[in-house]
């Protein structure tokens, strides 16, 4: 989940989600880069980090609030039963 939020007023929001439906396990990451990290080693080499992955934003889901980002995680809450 990446947490946005006005600068100006710090209200919070909209919310990104990268994940499956509740009870179901992550998207396959296999299909995105590794990344590498960002300082070289001795040799200048920036070796890749194998147990990371680089996801772009545009794999990312919207939930503009925070109720909806409760339904992305949970599933549709079902109230007065």
């Amino acid at each position: 989940m990446v947490l946005q939020f006005d600068p100006e007023t710090l209200d919070i929001g909209p919310f990104l989600w990268f994940g499956g439906q509740p009870k179901h396990p992550l998207p396959d990451l296999s299909i995105y880069p590794v990344a590498r990290h960002t300082k070289g080693n001795a040799q200048g080499a920036k070796l890749p980090r194998p147990g990371m992955r680089v996801v772009p934003i545009s794999a990312f889901e919207t939930a503009d609030t925070l109720p909806d980002l409760i339904a992305l995680l949970f599933g549709e809450l079902r109230t007065g039963e």
